[in-house]
């Protein structure tokens, strides 16, 4: 897949690399500052270290595709993740492989601009390259109208089984 593609308002998405680690765990500090979850302390710089691990390790292995959103300046304005997950097929999904978004973030003062359809474009395409049946996530309630122009929709089958504290 092409490596970068531009993005409306002259916002430039690229593929991000393990390089880009420190980078992409601001973005997804950001992103649970903003919902509340992550306050500042011990706990976040925790959540750091573990994100800056699992984004290089990921990477590397290539289980994590992402990509940064930024200005002609340089700064980042926007980030997501698609993991790659292996699975057994199933008659409505043949691939072996599965993705989920398990990030997306485009600061406050680029929403609404198409940072966050570049992103995601930039996962379907990738997605598609690669032959996966579908893209899982989980919506914010601000983020649904997004994913539901894009063509995803609600499933009402899923269940969770939280497993010790910090599982969610």
């Amino acid at each position: 897949m092409n490596r970068s593609m531009e993005a409306p308002s002259a916002v430039q998405v690229r593929r991000a690399g393990s390089e880009d680690a420190e980078a992409f765990t601001a973005q997804r500090g950001a992103l649970f500052r903003e919902l509340g979850l992550l306050a500042p302390g011990v706990d976040a710089e925790r959540f750091d270290a573990a994100t800056r691990s699992a984004f290089r390790t990921g990477v590397e292995r290539g289980t994590c595709i992402a990509w940064l959103a930024s200005l002609p300046g340089g700064e980042i304005v926007g980030s997501s993740a698609l993991t790659l997950l292996e699975r057994l097929p199933s008659p409505s999904n043949p691939s072996p492989v599965e993705g989920y978004l398990a990030h997306l973030f485009v600061v406050p003062s680029q929403r609404r601009s198409g940072v966050g359809s570049a992103l995601m474009n930039a996962a379907i395409g990738e997605a598609r390259a690669r032959r996966m049946g579908r893209i899982r996530l989980h919506a914010t309630e601000p983020g649904r109208a997004l994913y539901e122009r894009l063509g995803f929709r609600l499933r009402t089958n899923d269940m969770e089984l939280a497993l010790g504290s910090g599982a969610s």
